[in-house]
């Protein structure tokens, strides 16, 4: 459930950590309510509430001081101290040519934020994302047209976390862990750890000191395991031994500096190591192909595959033309590892690796990863199987693998904890005509491995990594999607209907759920159980489609943060219950764009381009394009901005100047620039003004326009300039598009600290996501600054203005910092007979002796019977349906003011 909703009912306010900002867009972890903006002249017709609603969490006594609790306590590896913190990673990009990464980008997923990086023009440049401490961070490299580009990742401590280039640049995912955010705690240096005295069931692992430590943690397990699941060893020195590992397999692990007992440093690794494997006897041969291919069709310009088995090496290439196959000869049972070295041109190269049987085992490019690529054994003679699994529930899981045909002999699957060692798991002896079992006795939320090998009778496949998977919750749903209303609308209306997707994570079928949704922070009323229960049943890893019968009123332009969960007793995981969509139809007044980031907004339309100053005789950066016969017209257009009030006005600056030098006043004549006015959401433009001989006077410098925009007072607007040669060779800049206004509110977050009853050491400190700084704050206690400190429990006021007098006045609560736990209600609920035909028996265990109500409804929300029980534990109550007609019936107790529900059918 979103972040707003305490089921406790125990006010409490923090900060919560905020997710990625974007340009006039709000947190979408904060519940807000935001009061209308006026000018400094009017008054707010209203004052509304800000506050956030969380649960605390009360560490144990015994946790407090246990490093291997805390790093795996509730958010992964990270200990309380890192919880909730976000930061910044920086991109540097480089361009060997001064091109700009000719539609090459990165994509960065931050857990589920997803933004773009790329280098539109020049030889270097910087970007930025925001992470949060803990949690999942991707990056995926899109290659572009030219294979120029390199860049390097840092995390927030200056840290390069990963680099790309020169050229050929590794395309696909070419970075997945997790973001950290410690600082002050300086983790393992990576390059000064050494892995020595490896056998088949150990190694020894050591490291450079690092100042100020207090210990180390090494975390460890099979290749690819999450930060977080893996085997913990904590030590003071700078080394560990690792023990009870199994042969042949890779080992990936971390190291991670403790400074204190509650602070650990960012992880270095993953570092790898693999397990000497038992020797096999050499047998005969058997022949291997390369499939080489170059889609320009001239080789592969100095690129080459070497290929080593049994002592012996051969390199392999593509002199000319489009394709072409070679043939090698392995010794069965032995090893043969193939390494990629780059050419020129890698965007043109791709290769396949096809085994003896003439099956794919291995492929890349274009862009082929540089470097040692693959590994296999050769052709062996007790070939063993690649496992996967096939299905994962919470207490049982199906693992699967593709037979080799003409085997004989019998699989043996072993599974256990992550981590464990082969000889203590749970065995399972498989005739070779099967290729799945069932591993059945699994604890839900927990990792496990899995080894599947083959016993040929003489001899045993080589052992291979084990599958690794996490078992379900057995009771798990929430809202996977939003359906409705669409993102893509503009002109949303005043009934839409919000539709949502209801997805079962955890094994077991469930029913009888309720489901809410808000919008911008504030819950939508929602008459269950007639409107937001749902009655149907939703099964394991599937999804039912729902829409609220309760509408909502989208028809004013602006942004809409809609967020949708479900409410389970017995919920296992609350993280998946809640999704969130973001609609803007309209983004916030003031608009001011003076191009001298270098960019134009990405949603807004063009087809010029960005100038530097001096470029042309140009004094700043500037959005031009070179009008002559060649290109013949210019287009802008901007995103939606609105609303505007009365007095609101649009201003730029233009100039036309004579092509290349730009030092001569260019001559209208014919050529004109439009400005157009769209407040249907772009469907139709209005010429509200156009620019030509008759009023334009040739210059060198800028001329200022002004144009008032009362007629479009109380909508929302696209602006849009359309500039059209006739005759000439000009260029025409355009800078300093503003228009006037007030955003609907300032976009206040607040970041509330609670106080313990009978003391003053709460807090308030605001931040405004929208309007022009700088603000000014009006406290009712007389504070003048953004943070008030020393605050006991109690409400209070503020006014906020910006520096173009649009203000927001505002109420907050600071509430009693205590922590609570939820205590359910109802122990059990059994109805009997059910169905029934007439009358049926409810019987109630509650936790304690409380008062409860009791409601009948049918499906129309209709209260059919209702009573009141109180001071009760346990109750057995007659439910009379004589008189009712068949059908489905809702039974409600609501104890300690939470409903809760059970089925009841009428039947005759």
């Amino acid at each position: 459930m979103p972040d707003f909703i305490n089921q406790s009912g125990i006010w409490i306010f923090a900060y919560l950590g905020l997710s990625k900002i974007y340009p006039q867009k709000l947190p979408s972890t904060h519940f807000i309510m935001y009061p209308e903006t006026r000018k400094q002249d009017s008054q707010p017709e209203q004052k509304i509430a800000f506050m956030n609603r969380i649960s605390t969490h009360r560490w144990p006594k015994s946790l407090k001081n246990n490093l291997f609790a805390a790093l795996l306590l509730s958010f992964g590896w990270f200990t309380p101290s890192l919880i909730a913190q976000t930061c910044t990673y920086t991109i540097e990009m480089f361009e060997n040519y001064g091109i700009g990464w000719s539609g090459g980008f990165l994509t960065v997923n931050s857990n589920g934020t997803v933004t773009t990086h790329t280098l539109l023009t020049g030889n270097m440049g910087n970007s930025s994302f925001e992470v949060t401490n803990g949690k999942p961070l991707t990056i995926t490299y899109t290659a572009g047209g030219f294979a120029g580009p390199s860049y390097m990742v840092y995390d927030a401590s200056g840290d390069l976390i990963f680099s790309s280039g020169p050229p050929p640049l590794t395309t696909g995912t070419v970075f997945s862990g997790v973001a950290c955010c410690a600082s002050g705690c300086d983790k393992p240096n990576a390059d000064l750890t050494f892995i020595s005295m490896i056998t088949d069931s150990s190694a020894f692992v050591n490291w450079a000191n690092v100042a100020g430590a207090q210990g180390y943690l090494l975390e460890y397990g099979p290749s690819g395991f999450p930060p977080g699941a893996g085997l913990l060893i904590d030590s003071i020195p700078s080394n560990a031994d690792l023990t009870g590992l199994n042969p042949c397999v890779d080992y990936d692990f971390y190291l991670y500096t403790r400074c204190s007992d509650s602070t650990l440093s960012c992880p270095a690794g993953p570092l790898s190591l693999k397990t000497k494997c038992p020797a096999l006897i050499p047998g005969g041969t058997c022949t291997y192909t390369l499939e080489f291919f170059d889609s320009f069709g001239d080789g592969w310009n100095g690129a080459s595959l070497t290929v080593q088995n049994n002592g012996n090496m051969q390199t392999f290439t593509l002199l000319n033309g489009f394709e072409v196959t070679h043939t090698f000869t392995a010794t069965s049972n032995t090893i043969i590892d193939f390494s990629y070295t780059a050419g020129s041109f890698a965007d043109e190269v791709t290769y396949n690796i096809l085994d003896p049987n003439g099956q794919v085992i291995f492929s890349d490019g274009p862009f082929p990863t540089a470097g040692p690529v693959f590994s296999t054994l050769a052709c062996p003679s007790c070939p063993g199987p690649v496992p996967f699994m096939k299905d994962v529930n919470a207490d049982n899981a199906t693992v699967a693998w593709n037979p080799n045909p003409g085997v004989n002999g019998t699989y043996i699957v072993e599974y256990g904890p992550f981590g464990f060692t082969l000889g203590t798991g749970t065995v399972l002896n498989i005739v070779s005509s099967q290729s799945t079992v069932l591993l059945s006795g699994l604890q839900e939320n927990t990792w496990y491995d899995v080894y599947v090998s083959l016993d040929c009778g003489t001899e045993a496949s080589l052992p291979r990594n084990p599958v690794s998977f996490k078992t379900l919750w057995l009771h798990d749903v929430g809202v996977s999607t939003i359906t409705m209303p669409n993102s893509d609308e503009c002109d949303l209306g005043g009934n839409e209907m919000v539709t949502i997707g209801l997805r079962n994570y955890g094994q077991k079928p469930e029913t009888l759920f309720e489901f809410f949704f808000a919008v911008n922070g504030v819950p939508v009323n929602i008459p269950v159980p007639q409107d937001g229960l749902f009655t149907g049943v939703v099964g394991n890893d599937s999804t039912q489609f729902i829409a609220f019968e309760t509408t909502y009123d989208f028809s004013a332009p602006g942004y809409y943060l809609i967020e949708a969960w479900t409410k389970l007793d017995g919920d296992s995981d609350r993280t998946n219950d809640t999704f969130r969509l973001e609609i803007n139809t309209a983004y916030a007044l003031p608009l001011m764009e003076d191009f001298e980031d270098g960019t134009v907004d990405p949603l807004w339309i063009n087809n010029g381009s960005i100038f530097p100053p001096d470029s042309h005789n140009n004094e700043s950066f500037v959005l031009g394009i070179n009008l002559w016969a060649g290109v013949q017209n210019f287009a802008l257009t901007t995103k939606r901005y609105g609303v505007l009030a009365p007095g609101d006005q649009l201003s730029l600056d233009y100039r036309f100047v004579d092509y290349f030098e730009g030092t001569q006043a260019t001559d209208l004549g014919d050529n004109t620039v439009e400005v157009q006015i769209s407040d249907d959401c772009g469907e139709s433009f209005e010429t509200i003004y156009t620019i030509d001989e008759s009023n334009h006077t040739p210059t060198t410098d800028m001329t200022t326009l002004i144009l008032p925009l009362d007629q479009y007072e109380g909508k929302a607007i696209n602006l849009r300039l359309v500039g059209a040669w006739s005759g000439g060779d000009y260029w025409l800049d355009i800078d300093n598009i503003n228009i006037t206004g007030c955003p609907a509110n300032l976009g206040l977050e607040a970041q509330i600290v609670g106080s313990p009853e009978n003391e003053a050491s709460g807090s308030i400190t605001l931040i405004p996501h929208l309007g022009t700084a700088p603000f000014s704050y009006s406290w009712d206690i007389g504070s003048t600054g953004a943070t008030i400190n020393d605050l006991p429990v109690g409400v209070y006021e503020v006014t906020v203005t910006d520096a173009a007098g649009c203000q927001q006045a505002s109420i907050y609560q600071v509430g009693y910092l205590v922590g609570t736990d939820e205590v359910a209600g109802i122990q059990s609920m059994n109805l009997y007979p059910n169905p029934t035909a007439d009358v049926a028996l409810l019987d109630l265990t509650l936790v304690r002796a409380m008062d409860v109500q009791l409601r009948l409804l049918n499906t129309n929300g209709q209260v059919v019977y209702d009573a009141a029980l109180q001071n009760v534990q346990h109750a057995r109550q007659e439910l009379d349906l004589a008189h009712q007609p068949p059908g489905l019936y809702i039974v409600q107790v609501v104890a300690q003011g939470r409903p809760y529900y059970a089925k009841l059918m009428v039947a005759r």
